[in-house]
């Protein structure tokens, strides 16, 4: 769902958190900062919108924002990856 975003992701050395992450099941995707754990960057369904959760405030705040579509969502993600992570 989130392959492109993940693979970019992996590049900035983020790691993959779902697997530590299970008793969360609405989280779709889920990564942390290789050297900084609470460095986190997810993407769960909360009801029908989709939640996107990321560092920000020199990683001391996570800041999260909502979505209608997955198209939304995508393009937001992406954005964050270019601009700020």
């Amino acid at each position: 769902m989130f392959i492109e975003q993940e693979i970019l992701l992996v590049q900035k050395n983020y790691i993959n958190n779902h697997q530590n992450n299970s008793h969360n099941i609405d989280n779709l995707l889920s990564f942390f900062y290789k050297d900084d754990p609470d460095r986190q960057v997810n993407i769960s369904l909360v009801e029908t919108k989709y939640k996107v959760s990321f560092p920000m405030s020199e990683n001391t705040t996570h800041f999260a924002t909502y979505f209608d579509t997955i198209t939304q969502t995508k393009e937001y993600l992406d954005y964050l990856l270019e601009t700020h992570l």
